[in-house]
């Protein structure tokens, strides 16, 4: 039984009272009534009371304060709002408060002064995990509220254990950020010839303001357009510049920052473009008429991105005539100049069937050499001057091409031969039906090639496409600089267009060896008909990954009614199939999207077909990254703060209107304090009275005659 001070005291007072009445009443009630008190006393003792006394403890108040070190913290210069804070907190608690200053990410530690004044830096942001720190008579959390990591600090067994005082810092409205969204780039361009870019800004909590985009190549602007936000969520732009040179040229796409724009990494794009003349430019140099001239060159001017400059010898010197040389020839041969001077105007020369000693002398072939070096492509045939015999062999042009002369056995051999495929058919002058499995049938169809050289061989560097006989190189390419050379052991691939055309498969795949060994030679041949542009560089767990599609046929020219398949290789090496894109906005492009749940690698593999006729197959991946937690939402969560502080019984200020008197008393509230008890019986006072009242009792039966 343990009794209050203030409980014993009402017993002495009722004592005192009992004697008063004693006295007043008849004796006979007086000396009943104070026997009934001291038998209750009696009994008041056996139950064992004892007195409760409470003395308040003297210590200060200890408070924990929490400070937000995430880097969501450093946008809007919330943390200098949660520095200056502390500061204020610590000039006004004084000695009145025992304060300890944690910083606090996704863990809790010390924080000393000279940390206090660095920018926040982490990565996560785990509120929960202030509960875990220390034992306090109160909290004070600075933060933004973006929680984000570790289990929810509502759910947390401490929090209600002691009062939190939540101080909330930034803006409730999202952070201002634009990001460049589905970049679209043509795959190959022309020199001189105006380029155009498209891709959509995506612009997030701007109502209104402008910004400008970039494009840069390396440092130097080449264009530039000015952008009206207009509180628009997604801005169409398009942007154009001319490229000045030729060759594979980077850009950098950049639009600017608007202000409070804190997460800029979605403000930059790259991209390649292959730059090419404004039309294909081949010279084609024949040693004499040919069936093989003759196609050829029916070919290759019935494309109408390639101009043409044909040289035609119709005699050459050792032919013996009577008629006076100056009328015999048609028109004058500019040698010097074209292979001087002009000659780097080109992409492409053929000599087909060419001695160049009748014409010009060597050191014009170092003109070529250095062409091809800086990334001209040269093709040579055979036939009875060409190779060796026209004169090659140890000149800058044997140097470059992919095959040396034996001299013993080379000569001009005419003999009807089979080809036969040396490398893989996935290369783009073997893979002439888009099918690898096709294209090898269609060569074992080809008809029979007549003439080669069987004195010529490969040189180690350089790859065979084509033999006669499991030995003698027919065709052989090989890179020399940033060109190619090719060494074509014949002057009959005629036979394959009138051959195929006999059996009813018409001139297609002559057509197509043609063209792409040209493209592949200027390596125009590089730019894939299949072009797979992810819309953004990084996709985030749990996001869509939209994807642009561009396809071009076999003249690089926009198709918009192919049939794609697209599949998609996720990081465990699973592939599935995606939903068939559809045509955006014409000139080739297709866009479709695909579902990215887990982190890693993920591939696209894209397949367009025409008619049933493969174009081309690509392949583009992307990485998936956990989510930027931080800067995904940087507004500040002032619900959540709101909620801890009520939760724990504590209260939520806004940014510069802290009540540090309350947050001082309300901790010292929860100060433990002292407890001292004392045994009744062993309170004197207690007994004086009850021996008074015995004495008295004895005495007033004595006096009165009583038993």
């Amino acid at each position: 039984m343990t009794l209050s001070f203030q409980t014993v005291t009402l017993w002495l007072a009722a004592a005192v009272v009992l004697f008063s009445v004693s006295f007043l009443l008849k004796p006979r009630d007086g000396w009943l009534l104070l026997r009934i008190f001291i038998y209750l006393s009696v009994l008041f003792i056996l139950l064992g009371p004892s007195i409760s006394m409470r003395r308040t403890r003297t210590r200060d108040a200890r408070l924990g304060v929490y400070v937000d070190r995430s880097r969501s913290m450093g946008v809007e210069e919330r943390y200098m709002e949660a520095y200056k804070e502390v500061n204020r907190m610590k000039e006004a608690f004084g000695s009145a408060a025992d304060l300890s200053i944690y910083g606090f990410d996704s863990e809790v530690w010390s924080m000393q002064k000279e940390e206090l004044k660095t920018e926040p830096e982490g990565d996560r942001t785990d509120i929960s995990a202030v509960f875990d720190e220390g034992v306090y008579d109160a909290r004070v959390l600075i933060s933004d509220g973006r929680d984000n990591w570790g289990e929810s600090p509502l759910a947390h067994d401490r929090v209600k254990m002691t009062p939190v005082f939540t101080l909330g810092t930034g803006s409730r409205s999202p952070a201002p950020d634009l990001e460049i969204s589905g970049l679209k780039v043509p795959g190959f361009a022309f020199r001189g010839r105006e380029v155009e870019i498209g891709f959509k800004l995506l612009n997030k909590a701007s109502d209104t303001g402008r910004t400008t985009a970039l494009v840069r190549n390396d440092e130097k602007i080449v264009s530039r357009k000015p952008i009206e936000l207009g509180g628009r969520e997604k801005i169409p732009v398009s942007m154009s510049f001319v490229p000045e040179d030729t060759g594979l040229h980077s850009y950098t796409l950049e639009v600017e920052e608007i202000p409070g724009e804190v997460n800029l990494a979605n403000n930059v794009r790259n991209f390649q473009i292959q730059v090419n003349r404004k039309k294909i430019r081949i010279i084609y140099v024949a040693g004499k008429p040919s069936w093989e001239y003759s196609f050829l060159r029916r070919l290759i001017k019935s494309d109408p991105h390639i101009d043409l400059v044909t040289f035609l010898i119709l005699r050459n010197p050792e032919n013996v005539t009577i008629v006076p040389e100056n009328e015999l020839s048609l028109i004058h041969f500019p040698a010097r100049e074209m292979f001087t001077e002009k000659i780097y105007d080109f992409d492409l020369l053929i000599y087909d069937n060419f001695a160049y000693g009748n014409f010009f002398p060597e050191n014009y072939l170092h003109h070529i050499k250095e062409f091809v070096a800086e990334g001209g492509g040269f093709i040579m045939t055979g036939g009875e001057n060409s190779f060796l015999r026209g004169g090659y062999a140890k000149t800058p042009i044997g140097e470059i091409l992919p095959v040396t002369f034996n001299e013993n056995l080379s000569r001009w051999q005419v003999e009807e031969y089979k080809i036969e495929p040396a490398y893989s058919l996935s290369h783009p002058l073997l893979n002439i039906a888009r099918d690898e499995d096709l294209s090898r049938q269609i060569w074992s169809e080809m008809p029979s090639l007549e003439g080669y050289d069987p004195g010529l061989e490969a040189k180690g560097s350089a790859d065979v496409l084509m033999k006669k006989g499991g030995k003698t190189p027919i065709i052989a390419v090989k890179n020399y600089g940033e060109g190619r050379t090719m060494a074509l052991n014949a002057n009959t691939t005629w036979r394959w267009c009138m051959g195929l055309a006999g059996r009813g498969r018409g001139p297609h795949y002559y057509n197509r060896f043609w063209r792409e060994t040209i493209r592949y030679m200027i390596r125009t041949g590089d730019v894939d008909r299949v072009q797979i542009f992810p819309a953004r560089d990084r996709v985030n767990m749990g996001e869509y990954a939209d994807i642009n599609i561009r396809v071009l046929d076999e003249y690089l020219q926009p198709l918009d009614n192919a049939l794609l398949e697209v599949r998609l290789k996720k990081p465990s090496g699973e592939k599935i199939s995606v939903s068939t894109p559809e045509l955006t906005d014409g000139d080739g492009w297709y866009e479709t999207s695909v579902y990215a749940p887990d982190k890693g690698e993920y591939g696209i593999i894209v397949r367009a077909s025409l008619h049933n006729r493969l174009i081309g197959e690509n392949r583009e991946s992307f990485r998936v990254s956990e989510a930027d937690r931080e800067m995904i939402r940087t507004s500040l969560n002032e619900g959540l703060l709101k909620e801890i502080a009520s939760v724990s019984g504590g209260r939520y200020f806004s940014a510069g209107k802290m009540d540090y008197q309350k947050i001082l008393e309300r901790a010292k509230e929860k100060v433990p304090g002292e407890i001292s008890r004392n045994i009744t019986w062993s309170w004197w006072p207690f007994y004086i009275v009850l021996i008074t009242a015995l004495f008295t009792e004895w005495y007033l039966r004595r006096k009165r005659g009583l038993n």
